[in-house]
């Protein structure tokens, strides 16, 4: 995946909330994207180039938009808190508090969001 794949799936996502909840084969490849070591691996090397910055931020918007259509599928959401233990450049305060105010809360109310 490359930058301008991830923008145009965000793009996607931002313009219609459902559509990727709607095409599983489309989030069947980003969570593999998200999850492997190589993509990990080049998100946590010195030296990132600038114009790759923008794409892991793009892949978490996605990921969690279908995290919000899927509350019963936790292992995404799982998969997303790597961010938190990798250097990046992006600012995911988004993902930080959607786990604050939606994800502990719902835990805590035995719902779902």
């Amino acid at each position: 995946m490359n930058q301008g794949d991830a923008l145009l799936t965000r793009l996607l996502v931002k313009f219609n909330d459902n559509w990727l909840p709607e095409h599983p084969v489309v989030i069947g490849h980003l969570r593999r994207i998200w999850a492997s070591k190589s993509f990990q691996d080049r998100l946590n090397k010195d030296g990132i180039p600038v114009h790759r910055w923008r794409e892991p931020k793009l892949l978490v918007k996605c990921l969690l938009n279908y995290i919000k259509h899927r509350p019963d599928e936790v292992e995404p959401l799982f998969h997303l808190l790597r961010v938190f233990t990798l250097r990046h450049v992006p600012d995911f305060h988004f993902l930080r508090k959607f786990l604050d105010e939606t994800v502990a809360k719902v835990i805590r109310c035995g719902s779902s969001y």
